[in-house]
């Protein structure tokens, strides 16, 4: 009986054993697991296709609108300048608004300024532009 009761315990120890190892063994096959799957997902990914590329030729187009933009700024720096406050008063005092320009079709839609580097005052961006008082007669004037 005492020898059995050794070998028992000696089984017993080894079931223990050998169940620790399946745990472990467990443990890795789902952390395998795991890893296949996010290995999965990353090839399935893979597949997608980027996202596209901004058209060039709209990028074109846009940065040719903006260089117009930025000439009509400048043109109406130079057309307010011409109607600054000497010349928006009439022969009574009053102050008077500008005519508007007439319509020139051919100048309108053209892509290229039209006036020169040299005598266009820099007022930076459209922003800045319109933050200055380019024409006084039409503005509001809040006297103290």
């Amino acid at each position: 009986m005492v020898g059995a009761a050794v070998k028992i315990a000696a089984l017993r120890l080894q079931l223990e054993n050998k169940d620790r190892e399946v745990e472990r063994l467990k443990d890795l096959c789902l952390r395998h697991w795991e890893e296949i799957r996010t290995l999965k997902d990353v090839v399935l990914f893979l597949h997608v296709e980027p996202e596209p590329e901004p058209d060039r030729r709209l990028q074109d187009d846009i940065s040719t609108l903006t260089d117009r933009i930025q000439c009509l700024a400048q043109e109406l720096a130079q057309e307010a300048e011409k109607h600054s406050a000497r010349s928006c008063f009439d022969e009574d005092g009053y102050c008077s608004s500008p005519r508007t320009p007439g319509f020139n079709e051919d100048t309108a839609f053209s892509l290229e300024c039209s006036i020169g580097e040299a005598e266009t005052p820099n007022y930076g961006s459209p922003d800045e532009m319109f933050s200055k008082d380019l024409n006084p007669c039409l503005t509001n004037y809040f006297g103290e």
